[in-house]
């Protein structure tokens, strides 16, 4: 995934300051909570490379319950569990290419929501350097309003409200440690 510098720099600090992130959900993402069986992924989604990627067989007993965005055309986006890599935004020299992955990060949690529903604690969570003490929620969401706009365009703005995945982040791994 790629981040911002200062996302960046809010995952590594020690302790890690930033332990979810947000990602504007595209049309046909659905989030798959609950038991589902075989038959419905065969219908809906591609099981075969789900049940491939965890060593499973195609026993018609498959039930899947871990938590899981797929994509419009039914292929794991993101889940719970996997790990997923922290791409710094791209250099002059990489003509808008991700950068390469500079560290991995394990994903903990889905969910989704609407933008604007959020509050302080979902600020510090998502890195916003500021004593909950010390500034009212209004301060943070306002800090976190503003590094939003700057990376995101007009109709995925804070104003737009988009609807969001809320993705948990934990266990970090960086390269060359």
């Amino acid at each position: 995934m790629r981040y911002h510098q200062y996302s960046i720099e809010a995952m590594r600090a020690e302790p890690p300051r930033k332990t979810q992130t947000r990602r504007v959900q595209n049309e046909g993402e659905r989030l798959v909570y609950g038991h589902y069986t075989w038959e419905f992924y065969n219908k809906y989604g591609d099981s075969f490379a789900i049940a491939r990627s965890w060593g499973w067989n195609d026993k018609p007993t498959f039930i899947f319950s871990i938590p899981t965005i797929l994509d419009k055309h039914g292929n794991i986006k993101w889940q719970v569990g996997r790990r997923y890599s922290i791409n710094p935004p791209p250099g002059p020299g990489d003509k808008g290419r991700m950068g390469k992955a500079i560290g991995s990060f394990l994903c903990t949690g889905l969910r989704g929501k609407w933008l604007r529903h959020m509050d302080g604690v979902d600020c510090v969570a998502e890195g916003i350097e500021k004593d909950l003490m010390m500034g009212t929620s209004g301060q943070l969401l306002d800090d976190f309003q503003d590094l939003w706009d700057s990376i995101h365009p007009r109709g995925k703005r804070w104003i737009d409200n988009p609807k969001v995945w809320i993705i948990g982040q934990g266990e970090y791994q960086w390269e060359g440690k």
